[in-house]
């Protein structure tokens, strides 16, 4: 408990949840205002009444305990970075370029924290680039300047990561909550910042942040579900396929299956949903070629029998429709799939036109090479590549000009794939949806 009281009592005295303890009871729904603070530094507090407080705080502000706990830490190096580091520094520090720094116990605090968690380390880059910046986000105006930190920041990642696309729509959608709260503080700074940053830099911090802070809903790896609209002859079916048993991402494809015919791509749909509290974040390129992404929030409530899952859109005020969803899904046997032409154990065709909807969503489409092997160094990674019979190629991508391949290995699934709008050739991993350019004149 005394930990807990030491955390919260830290957070008051510096205003980095609201300025005021008054404010923060006001934003955590304690109707005694005044007594917030005298509660915790008092001798005789209770423990229902510190664990109250905490439930609250986790719970209105949207935070993991991990992070709570580690607040005041993430806090500090945020100030020590702004102390010692200039605005210059953050793209490299983003990209975790850490060796340009001079103070060495700062170099090693990044590192330990960036190792211990990835989540952390972007939330203590958010409140890095606000402060070195000479922001107080403690003010009247304040959402106006939480709006100007998102818009900054994603001007310069969007300049350094045009394929970012799924970021830029996060901060659109930021944007639209900071038009709308009263006061967002230093604690939803930096959860928005971070957030952004980690969607802009990291390939795999969506899946890695579900990982650390959210655990994985009990879902087994493929699971079909169908809309409540169906008929003897006609039903809408979902397919979720997890993409990593550590994460709660999934693929979806949309199948409007009928008892008489065969199933074909213009009956299906993909989206990827992930589901991260309090809300399920839903992914979906819609237009052939088209490479901008479109992000809905949505709020959802999967029952404790995982059978049932319910979906409420959240509205935003940035004056885009929210994705098409059912308001309720129900889980159904594999073994009734068979009904509508579907084998339970033979999803060939489904995967088939899965990848053939997600590739055209991306404006991509397959070539006739083939990579034979993978090598994989410090500072670079090779691909052994096969162009129908005329031998092998073996094409070297540079690390250091594309920090995204510091994420892969050798394991990892990759094809050759065609942009269709620049014919620009490109290494893709498919399910870590990392895109590489090839250098040109290579084939």
């Amino acid at each position: 408990m005394n930990e807990k009281i030491n955390i919260l009592s830290y957070l008051l005295d510096n205003n980095i949840l609201s300025p005021t303890p008054s404010r923060v009871a006001k934003e955590i729904g304690l109707s005694d205002k005044k007594l917030l603070y005298g509660r915790l530094t008092t001798q005789a507090v209770r423990e229902e009444t510190v664990n109250d407080i905490w439930k609250r705080i986790l719970y209105n502000y949207n935070i993991s305990e991990y992070t709570l706990l580690h607040l005041p830490n993430l806090w500090n190096l945020s100030n020590q970075m702004a102390e010692t580091l200039a605005i210059e520094n953050f793209i490299d520090l983003c990209q975790s370029k850490l060796d340009s720094i001079k103070d060495n116990q700062l170099k090693d605090n990044l590192r330990v924290l960036k190792r211990e968690s990835l989540l952390d380390y972007f939330y203590v880059l958010g409140l890095f680039y606000a402060k070195v910046s000479g922001y107080n986000v403690n003010t009247a105006k304040n959402s106006q300047m939480m709006i100007e930190i998102l818009l900054q920041i994603d001007v310069l990642l969007h300049k350094k990561y045009p394929e970012g696309e799924i970021a830029h729509q996060v901060v659109q959608e930021y944007i639209s909550k900071a038009e709308r709260a009263k006061f967002l503080g230093w604690t939803l700074l930096m959860l928005f910042a971070g957030y952004v940053i980690g969607c802009y830099t990291h390939p795999l911090f969506i899946n890695q942040m579900h990982n650390e802070k959210f655990p994985p809903i009990e879902l087994d790896p493929v699971t079909w579900w169908q809309e409540p609209d169906a008929t003897d002859e006609q039903v809408t079916l979902w397919r979720m396929s997890n993409i990593d048993e550590c994460c709660s991402i999934y693929n979806v494809i949309v199948i409007k299956a009928n008892r008489n015919r065969t199933i074909t791509p213009e009956d299906c749909v993909t989206y990827r949903i992930g589901f991260q509290s309090p809300f399920g974040w839903l992914q979906l390129g819609q237009n052939v070629g088209d490479k901008k992404t479109i992000v809905s929030f949505y709020f959802y409530q999967l029952t404790d029998d995982n059978q049932t899952l319910s979906m409420t859109a959240y509205k935003t005020l940035s004056g885009k429709k929210p994705l098409p969803m059912p308001a309720q899904l129900k889980r159904i046997d594999p073994k009734l799939l068979c009904n509508y032409g579907i084998q339970p154990n033979n999803y060939d065709n489904i995967n088939a036109i899965e990848r053939t909807l997600n590739m055209a969503n991306q404006g991509i489409e397959d070539t006739n090479m083939n990579v034979v092997d993978v090598t994989i160094t410090r500072n670079s990674c090779t691909l052994h590549i096969q162009q129908n019979n005329n031998g092998i190629k073996s094409v070297r991508l540079d690390i250091s000009e594309d920090s995204t391949l510091r994420h892969i290995t050798v394991w990892d699934e990759v094809c050759i794939i065609r942009e269709k709008a620049t014919n620009k050739l490109y290494a893709w991993w498919e399910q870590a949806n990392i895109r590489i350019g090839l250098p040109e004149g290579v084939f």
